[in-house]
This record gives C-alpha cells, sequence and structure tokens, in this order.
C-alpha cells in the first residue's frame, strides 16, 4: 500500500531582508552599439527648428529592472518634449517604435483595455506598464528598506550615499500602491532618520557627544556634518599602520588591539590576525607573518635537500598484479643506523683512550729516588755477574 510522505517542518529562522525594487548600488552603464537605441534631434525650445539643437539616444526596452524602465521613462519624455509630440497618438506612435518584447505586448493590451487614445489614456496606460514591471508590493517594501534595512557602504563617501538615497527618495512617486492612495516620497524628516541610522556607529557616537540632534536639522545639515568627520578620519593605509604601532593587551590566549576606529565598527566586520589580533586585516593579509613564513619555507626545502636517502630493498612482495615489488622497513633502517652510529663512536672512543695514554706516558718524569734505585738495581746485578 502506498503512503503519502510526510511533509517536513518548515524551520523558523530569523527572517531574510527583503530585496527592494530599486537596489541602493547603481545599474551598470551598458556600452549601446548600432541597432540598440534609436537616436532622436531634439529643439531646446519645442516647435522652433531654429533654436539650439542636441541628440539623444534612447536604447530600446523589452525588459529589465524597474530602475531601467524609470530611466526609459525619463528619456522617452525628454524626447517627447523636444520633438514636440503634444497630441496622444503622435505618442501612442512614438512609444511603440521604443518598445520590445513583454513590454510591446502589454503596452498593445493595456491600450485595447484603456480604449481611446488621448494624452491622459495614454498617461493610464504608461502608468499599468509601469505596475506590470514593478514587482508585487514594490512601494510598500521599498519604504520598508529605507527605513530599517538601509546602511551606508564603507567604501562610499557620505555625498555619495546621501545623493544615492535621494534620487531613490524621489522615485516613489512612479510606483504603483495597493490602495486609491497616490505613491509619494519619504518627507524630509524621515529621511533623515533614516539616514542618521544608516551612518557608522561611530559618527552617531560622535554626533552624541557633540549635541548634534539629527531631528533638528535637514539632509543637507546632516551631510555637512558627516563630511568634517570623514575628513578626521586617517585614510586606510594610515589607519593600517597606526593600528599596528599601538601595544596590545593580553586577555587569556588572544591578543587583542584595542583602537578608538575598530570599535566603531560592527563586531561582525573586524577582522583577526594570530599576530596582532583583531586588527583591520586577517592572517592571510598580514605583512608581518608573510616573510617569516616563506623564511620558514627556504629552511625546510634546505633541509629536505640535505637530507640524505635511506637505503632501500630491505625486502620483497607480490603486487596484485603478480609483479615482484621491492619494499623498506622503517624500523630497519633506523636499527640498522643505530648500529652503525654506534661502533663508530666506540671505536673513534677507542682510539682518543690510547692517544690520551701515550701522551701521558711520554709527559712524565721520573724522581730521584727511583733514578737511585734504578742504579742499585744495575749495580747490584753487575756484582752477582761477577
Amino acid at each position: 500500500m502506498l503512503t503519502a510522505p510526510i511533509p517536513k517542518k518548515k524551520s523558523v529562522g530569523t527572517p531574510t531582508l527583503i530585496v527592494p525594487a530599486i537596489a541602493l548600488s547603481r545599474p551598470e552603464k551598458k556600452v549601446l552599439t548600432k541597432g540598440q537605441y534609436v537616436e532622436y534631434k531634439c529643439f531646446s525650445s519645442p516647435g522652433d527648428t531654429d533654436s539650439p539643437a542636441y541628440n539623444i539616444q534612447i536604447p530600446y526596452f523589452g525588459s529589465g529592472t524597474p530602475e531601467e524602465w524609470l530611466m526609459f521613462l525619463d528619456n522617452l519624455d525628454k524626447a517627447l518634449v523636444g520633438q514636440h509630440i503634444t497630441d496622444g497618438p503622435g505618442r501612442y506612435e512614438f512609444t511603440e517604435r521604443l518598445l520590445k518584447g513583454d513590454a510591446l505586448a502589454t503596452f498593445r493590451l493595456k491600450t485595447l483595455e484603456v480604449g481611446t487614445r488621448t494624452v491622459d489614456h495614454f498617461n493610464e496606460v504608461m502608468a499599468r506598464l509601469t505596475e506590470h514591471i514593478f514587482p508585487v508590493h514594490a512601494y510598500r517594501e521599498q519604504k520598508r528598506f529605507l527605513r530599517r534595512f538601509l546602511k551606508k557602504p564603507k567604501d562610499w563617501t557620505a555625498r555619495e550615499f546621501v545623493t544615492r538615497v535621494q534620487e531613490i527618495n524621489s522615485y516613489l512617486v512612479f510606483f504603483r500602491t495597493e490602495t486609491q492612495e497616490a505613491a509619494a516620497s519619504l518627507p524630509e524628516d524621515e529621511l533623515v532618520e533614516a539616514l542618521y541610522h544608516a551612518m557608522p556607529n561611530f559618527w552617531r557616537n560622535t554626533m552624541v557627544l557633540q549635541g548634534f540632534n539629527y531631528a533638528n536639522h535637514t539632509c543637507i545639515e546632516l551631510l555637512q556634518f558627516c563630511e568634517r568627520l570623514e575628513t578626521l578620519e586617517p585614510p586606510a593605509e594610515k589607519k593600517k599602520k597606526s593600528n599596528d604601532s599601538k601595544p596590545t593587551t593580553s586577555s587569556g590566549n588572544k591578543r587583542k588591539r584595542v583602537s578608538l576606529l575598530d570599535s566603531s565598527d560592527d563586531e561582525g566586520n573586524r577582522k583577526y590576525c594570530l599576530l596582532h589580533g583583531y586588527c583591520a586585516h586577517t592572517t592571510n593579509e598580514c605583512d608581518d607573518l608573510k616573510p617569516m613564513v616563506s623564511e620558514l619555507k627556504k629552511k625546510k626545502a634546505a633541509a629536505k635537500t640535505k637530507r640524505p636517502r635511506s637505503v632501500r630493498m630491505t625486502g620483497s612482495y607480490t603486487s596484485s598484479s603478480g609483479k615482484k615489488k621491492n619494499y623498506v622497513h622503517k624500523d630497519e633502517v633506523n636499527s640498522l643506523v643505530e648500529k652503525k652510529m654506534k661502533k663508530f663512536l666506540k671505536k673513534k672512543k677507542e682510539k682518543k683512550n690510547e692517544v690520551h695514554q701515550m701522551e701521558q706516558f711520554a709527559n712524565t718524569n721520573l724522581s730521584e729516588n727511583e733514578d737511585e734505585k734504578f742504579v742499585s738495581s744495575d749495580s747490584s746485578s753487575d756484582s752477582d755477574s761477577s
């Protein structure tokens, strides 16, 4: 009897960060080739052909990110104004020539749903096409991202970060809401609060110490204060050298480096080095350990070249393929070397003792009594013989 598999329980964990429709990083600039865009000649004064002219390139749009669609709408609006196209049918025809693929099919479908081709209906069609390109709940999640999950990247300056956030906030008016209310950007006070909490901890602590209350300031004033803090921070290379020159304090088996700049970052972003402790680099990135490791490698390689080769051929065995192979036993080699060394040292010691005795015998002097005894014994022997 077949039984249905028991469904696995879903693990309850921490919720993942939301993915906004427009990310903090800017989209990469695409290099357009011929056939991927349409170039139009526009005039500074619409309808006046004698006014200064300029060219604008609008790439074809079939599908893409929401920000790419908003950039397409901006170029489309400039071209419509520069070409002085004000009537509804003209705008429909002009836009239809720039769309392709999924965007063109949706544009035609919404045009049939709306009805007659007027300027108001054209704006409604473009709004519905925007809603089709944007993900679901895009307006709610984009505002939630700005309020709760916004963080300044370390490699960005304060001006780059604030300018980008203001640009994303200006895009909110093009989103489609889930209710009948029109979309709106974040007000000034909410935007300042979001920017304040997105700044590094060290900057926010300095604001508190200096009595800078972000609620009483604008975005420009907050930006100017952050730029002053940027001038006080040393560059990355100077920061690394200053951290290396500071003393370390040992706590148990770990050596931690005390640094005000390191404490400003989150603990998850701090790096640990076996030699310097918590600092701005890891063990693999440490410039002090690299020469030490290379020197040890050279010594190890030199020791391997000087090591004598061991004697092999201490036995044999037959492999699975039927071939007879020789092998060497490590213990037998060690015992053989040990015996040879003992025999060599013993001979050397005996030879040293013989040399020492010869030198001692050569340096000895007989006493006078012993000389007399030796002479008397010689004389007595001579008398006896006579």
